[in-house]
């Protein structure tokens, strides 16, 4: 064999091992990565609607609900057949979608940047195994829109100024040209979260036709919020480090190899998590929340991962607003995939 014939085939063997273990092409789940290392590029498109129930409000009864969208680019980079880089910048706003979400929840935009390596522990060919451990840094700046206590500290405002001597016109223009300046510090928090973590992943090929893969994840969070007192007119900010414990399940079935360019992918992801003050010793733990649902994906061709996938996330914490809180809300998850491999 000559050598340009031998280096095509075994460049085509490298390629082959990236997406494929024991004749199953595996796809990226929406939970989380995989424990394949691939060159790829993807995009991900998906909108989130919270649906909290009703509350009572001037004898009517008004739903909290909270719609997001979330953008998301990803692009690993396959250096050798053990090592990859990956970096994924995320996108998303979280606003309210009724009137008493728009007044009594807060609304979030964000965006953030993680990377990182991924080493592969194992491949065992004969048992269709692949294990990988994923370390990465996290940072995420952003902001949280909450009007639920302007009201309440407006009349405060009030009640001080009309106690005071009464103002000049010039005067009187000043304090509420700070009041609106008050206001608008009010309303909008910066936020800015730091984290690092690692996580498992492990993917075995059933048959050429079934795959899963599973992971688990753990991640150490710090964040920072500045808010603005408008009563005291200071800035003081509030520190909270976090910590979360992610499980991932994807089973995927594939009919490429029977003529059938389709594949279904079922996923799960249960997270738990605690937070803790700066200058609290104890922490306090949330809900244990579960995300499941399914993709449908076009598999004709092997470099592209083309599908839509829809999931429902429990266990959501209930939402306090002015008016009372909320029933346990219920999450809808829907997002569209493009991805290119550049491995085959």
């Amino acid at each position: 064999m000559s050598f340009l014939a031998l280096t095509a085939c075994t460049t085509r063997a490298v390629a082959d091992e990236a997406r494929t273990i024991a004749r199953h092409d595996f796809l990226r789940p929406v939970s989380d990565d995989s424990a394949l290392l691939l060159t790829t590029v993807g995009f991900r498109q998906g909108i989130l609607l919270i649906d909290a129930g009703e509350v009572p409000v001037a004898g009517q009864q008004k739903s909290v609900t909270q719609v997001a969208a979330v953008e998301s680019l990803d692009v690993s980079v396959r250096v050798v057949d053990w090592l990859a880089l990956a970096v994924v910048a995320d996108l998303q706003a979280l606003v309210g979608s009724s009137e008493v979400a728009l007044y009594g929840a807060a609304s979030q935009v964000a965006g953030s940047l993680r990377f990182g390596p991924a080493f592969r522990l194992l491949r065992v060919e004969k048992l269709g195994l692949q294990m990988t451990v994923r370390p990465f840094y996290q940072a995420t700046t952003g902001a949280i829109v909450d009007t639920s206590g302007l009201f309440p500290a407006l009349r405060t405002r009030a009640a001080r100024e009309a106690s005071a001597a009464g103002p000049t016109p010039e005067e009187a223009v000043a304090r509420a040209q700070r009041l609106e300046a008050d206001l608008l510090r009010a309303a909008v928090t910066p936020v800015k979260r730091r984290a690092w973590g690692a996580s498992l992943h492990a993917a075995t090929a059933i048959s050429p036709e079934v795959g899963l893969q599973l992971s688990y994840g753990l991640k150490l969070e710090r964040l920072t919020a500045s808010g603005f007192d408008l009563d005291l007119r200071t800035t003081p900010e509030a520190t909270l480090f976090g910590l979360t414990h992610v499980l991932t399940g994807a089973l995927s079935i594939d009919g490429h190899s029977h003529g059938v360019p389709l594949a279904a992918m079922a996923e799960v992801a249960l997270a738990g998590a605690s937070v803790r003050l700066d200058d609290a010793s104890r922490a306090s733990s949330f809900r244990a929340t579960l995300l499941s649902g399914g993709g449908l994906y076009y598999t004709g061709r092997r470099s592209l991962q083309l599908g839509v996938h829809a999931a429902v996330e429990t266990g959501l914490s209930p939402y306090v607003t002015p008016y009372g809180t909320t029933d346990v809300p219920r999450a809808y998850y829907g997002q569209f995939t493009l991805r290119a491999f550049f491995d085959d």
